[in-house]
């Protein structure tokens, strides 16, 4: 694939663990039915990992995480960047019966950093407070008392697994590549303090993650992308995601060949092998035979 395609991102196939072991980042999916009726549909298992997990932008924008840990230890550590939250929230859609897949690809700056300050509030309505799935919320404290939060366990701390080293290694050797630029052509740097600011200089370039939810079970009648650190659920035509490098579940891994400027347009049938390039033969030819049935 590097020797093929040379300017496209390496990917992301055995990063490693939290223990330090390389693993297929298929096997770090882990489809699992909770016992709670409310995360049954994928607006609740969306809402809840949105709100449940703290959402860590990646250290370097540009570069895939060197480490993905379990399902189980961003649960338990209540915090993840986009890769690992959109596991997480894959493992819940898939063991529910969804047809869900975690995407690798491109996003605005808004999107990569969870930021929705100019987004409206769903969940306010009259008549009390709203959760994102639209549920009422429950009122903390009764009348006369005082609110009291105790924890009866403590959330273990996620230890750092990137490399400070490697980071500060590739943040210097960029900035030295955009320092070059500049002094070769000056003159495009030279733009207003406001359209500077305005403007992404990474746009185009932030990896980002996932989850996408094809058409066909659980009654979904289209494709859609779901946003696990906002627990946003969009059409694909959104144009806040700029590019897609591949897809995967706990079965098979897809490579884009469709290269496409933009997402919007983009063909989700993965079983069409001039557009999506698969690892396991098996596990691609089987998976259309068991959505129609």
């Amino acid at each position: 694939f590097v020797q093929l395609y040379p300017d496209r991102k390496e990917l992301l196939l055995c990063p490693r663990n939290e223990c330090g072991l390389a693993k297929f980042i298929c096997t770090t999916l882990r489809p699992t039915q909770l016992e709670y009726n409310e995360l049954y549909d994928m607006e609740a298992c969306a809402a809840f990992v949105a709100e449940h997990i703290q959402y860590e932008p990646l250290t370097d924008p540009v570069s895939l995480p060197m480490y993905v840990p379990s399902p189980t230890s961003v649960l338990m550590w209540q915090k993840g960047d986009c890769t690992d939250m959109s596991i997480l929230l894959a493992s819940l859609l898939i063991g529910v019966g969804y047809d869900a897949y975690v995407v690798i690809g491109y996003a605005d700056k808004t999107t990569c950093l969870a930021d929705e300050t100019k987004e409206s509030l769903p969940f306010l309505s009259e008549g009390g407070r709203k959760t994102r799935n639209g549920v009422e919320a429950k009122k903390a404290a009764a009348e006369g008392g005082e609110e009291k939060e105790e924890k009866a366990y403590l959330v273990k701390e996620r230890p750092v697994l990137d490399s400070n080293f490697v980071m500060r290694q590739d943040k210097l050797v960029r900035l030295d590549e955009e320092a070059h630029k500049q002094e070769l052509h000056p003159e495009e740097h030279a733009r207003d303090d406001t359209d500077a600011a305005q403007e992404d200089e990474l746009a185009g370039q932030r990896i980002h993650c996932w989850v996408l939810v094809r058409a066909g079970k659980r009654e979904m009648a289209e494709d859609v992308f779901v946003e696990a650190s906002t627990g946003k659920i969009c059409s694909t035509d959104t144009p806040a995601y700029k590019g897609i490098e591949a897809v995967f579940n706990n079965t098979n891994y897809w490579v884009d060949m469709q290269r496409l400027p933009t997402v919007q347009g983009m063909d989700f049938q993965l079983d069409d092998f001039t557009k999506w390039e698969f690892i396991f033969m098996q596990s691609a030819l089987g998976a259309p035979a068991r959505q129609q049935e």
